[in-house]
C-alpha cells in the first residue's frame, strides 16, 4: 500500500519538484543566466532523487519592484493544488526579494504540507521552526543587498546625470556608445535633422511617418518605425547635447548634438501642443472633425456615416450626460469642400497674409520668448542639482519650485506655438496654383495630416446652421468660418 502524506492525499515516493528560475535583468534575452540556475538545479534534482515535474521561469522580472512574476503565481497554484510536493532553486533570494514574499510562499507551503524545499546554496527545512526563521533571515539579507543595490545604483545615476554622462544604453538612435560616450551615427542623424525641419515647417509625424515606411528608413535595432516611436525621438534632450534625468533637463551632455537647442525648443512646443496630442489621441479620418460645431446647441459634431452607412457625414450626436441637441447633420464632402475651398483662396489673398502678420506683430519676438524658455529650463537643471545631487532643498520644495517653473515654459510654449503656425504658412500663402497643387498632391497621397494642419492654423471653428428636414442641396449659407483672430 503507498503511502501518503498526512492531510493531503499525496504519494510519498518520488518527489514531484517544481524548478523555479529567476534573473532580474536578462536585457539581451538570450536566457543565460536561468539556463545556468537550472542546469544546477538539476544536478541536485538528480542528487536527491527528486524528479522535475514543472518548470517555472521568470526571466528578466525583478522580484524586489513589485512586479507581477507570471510564473512564481503559477508555482504558487500547483503547490496549492498538489501538481508538486517539493521546490527547488538556484538561492533564496531567486524565490523571494521581499519579505512579504517569502510569507506569502510559506502560508501557500503550509496549507498544502509541502515541507521539501532544496536549494542549490543549501536546502531549507521548512517543516520546522527553526528552519523558516533561518529563511527569514537569508530573506531579511536578501532585501538589505537589494535595497543597497538600489540605493548604489540610484546614486551612480544622479553622478552620471551630474557629469552629463551617458547611462545603461549601448545605442540609441542617432548615437551609438564607443568608450562610455555616445558618437553620433552620421545616417541616422540625417534622418533626425530631416524630420526636425519637416516638423518645423509643418508637416506631421504621420506624413514623416509614411514616408520612412516607403523608403524603409530602419529604426535603432532595424525594427520598423511607429509614429511614436519618431516623437519619442525628437522629444529625447539627447539630440540637442542634453542630458535628463528623471525627466528634467539636468545640464548639457559630453556628446556632441544633432539638433540646436533652439531647434529643440520649437519641436518640443509643437509637438507637446495639447491640441495636437488630442487630435493624435482621437485618430481623425475626417477632414473638418474638431472643427464643426453645431448651429443649435454650439457642440462638435461627429463623423458618422449617415443614410445606407456608404456616405461619409457628420452629425450632432446625442448621448447619455452630453448636452448635443442630437437634430443635426450633414453630408461630409460639401462643407469640406467648400471649407476647403474658403482656406485656399484666403491664403492666397493678400487679406488674410495682412491679418496673420499682425497675428505675428502681436507677440513679441520668438527669439525673446525662446530665451525666457531657456532660462527656465536652466533654473530647472540648477533646481535639480539642488534636489538629487546637493540636497540642499526638500522634496516638497523641490516639487513646489517645478511646477511654477514648467507651468511657466508651457505658457511660453503656446505663445511660441501661436507664432510658429503663422511661421508655417509664412511658405504658402499667395502661391496662387503651386499651393492647390500641393494641397492636391497631400489629398492624392490620403495626408489627411498636413491638410488638417493647414486649415487649424487659420481656423478657429466651422459653425453649421439647420436648414431643416429633408434632403436638400448645399447651401453655402448655412456654413460659417470663424477665422483665428
Amino acid at each position: 500500500m503507498t503511502n501518503r502524506l498526512a492531510g493531503t492525499g499525496k504519494p510519498t515516493g518520488q518527489r514531484r519538484a517544481g524548478m523555479y528560475l529567476r534573473i532580474s535583468q536578462d536585457t539581451e534575452q538570450l536566457g543565460l543566466g536561468v539556463k545556468r540556475q537550472e542546469e544546477d538545479c538539476r544536478k541536485l534534482a538528480a542528487q536527491k532523487g527528486w524528479s522535475v515535474a514543472e518548470l517555472y521561469c521568470d526571466n528578466d522580472v525583478s522580484a524586489w519592484k513589485g512586479k507581477r512574476r507570471p510564473q512564481w503565481e503559477r508555482m504558487l497554484d500547483d503547490i496549492k493544488n498538489g501538481v508538486i510536493d517539493a521546490v527547488l532553486v538556484y538561492d533564496l533570494d531567486r524565490l523571494a526579494r521581499q519579505p512579504r514574499d517569502l510569507e506569502r510562499f510559506f502560508d501557500v507551503c503550509d496549507a498544502s504540507g509541502l515541507t521539501n524545499m532544496a536549494s542549490v546554496a543549501g536546502s531549507i527545512d521548512l517543516s520546522t521552526g527553526d528552519g523558516k526563521f533561518h529563511a527569514r533571515i537569508m530573506g531579511a539579507v536578501a532585501a538589505k543587498e537589494s535595497d543597497d543595490k538600489s540605493r548604489r545604483i540610484r546614486r551612480k545615476a544622479e553622478e552620471l546625470a551630474k557629469a552629463g554622462k551617458p547611462a545603461g544604453m549601448s545605442h540609441v538612435y542617432g548615437y551609438e556608445r564607443i568608450d562610455g560616450n555616445f558618437v553620433i551615427v552620421p545616417e541616422q542623424a540625417e534622418r533626425i535633422r530631416e524630420a526636425t525641419d519637416r516638423i518645423l515647417a509643418g508637416d506631421t509625424l504621420g506624413a514623416i511617418w509614411r514616408d520612412w515606411i516607403a523608403r524603409g528608413v530602419p529604426s535603432a535595432k532595424a525594427k520598423t518605425w511607429t509614429v511614436n516611436g519618431i516623437k519619442r525621438v525628437l522629444l529625447s534632450a539627447r539630440i540637442a547635447g542634453l542630458r535628463e534625468h528623471h525627466g528634467t533637463v539636468v545640464g548639457p551632455a559630453t556628446w556632441e548634438p544633432i539638433i540646436t537647442a533652439d531647434q529643440y525648443q520649437r519641436l518640443r512646443t509643437i509637438l507637446l501642443d495639447e491640441s495636437r496630442q488630442k487630435y493624435a489621441r482621437v485618430g481623425r479620418r475626417y477632414l473638418l472633425t474638431g472643427l464643426l460645431f453645431c448651429g443649435n446647441c454650439g457642440e462638435p459634431l461627429r463623423s458618422r456615416r449617415r443614410g445606407n452607412k456608404s456616405t461619409p457625414g457628420y452629425e450632432c450626436a446625442k448621448k447619455p450626460g452630453s448636452r448635443a441637441c442630437g437634430k443635426l447633420g450633414r453630408k461630409a464632402l460639401p462643407i469640406e469642400e467648400f471649407v476647403t475651398e474658403a482656406v485656399l483662396t484666403a491664403l492666397d489673398g493678400p487679406g488674410l497674409a495682412k491679418a496673420l502678420k499682425a497675428r505675428r506683430a502681436a507677440h513679441n519676438d520668438d527669439s525673446k520668448i525662446l530665451d525666457a524658455i531657456q532660462a527656465d529650463e536652466a533654473a530647472l537643471e540648477q533646481l535639480a542639482a539642488d534636489f538629487y545631487t546637493d540636497a540642499l532643498i526638500s522634496r516638497a520644495e523641490f516639487f513646489a519650485a517645478r511646477s511654477k517653473l514648467t507651468d511657466r515654459i508651457d505658457a511660453n510654449r503656446q505663445r511660441l506655438a501661436a507664432i510658429s503656425g503663422t511661421a508655417v504658412l509664412a511658405t504658402v500663402m499667395g502661391s496662387g496654383d503651386e499651393l492647390r497643387a500641393a494641397w492636391t498632391r497631400a489629398e492624392e497621397a490620403g495626408d489627411l495630416d498636413k491638410r488638417r494642419a493647414i486649415l487649424k492654423a487659420v481656423i478657429d471653428r466651422v459653425i453649421v446652421k439647420p436648414v431643416g428636414k429633408g434632403n436638400k442641396p448645399f447651401d453655402p449659407e448655412s456654413v460659417e468660418i470663424v477665422w483665428l483672430a
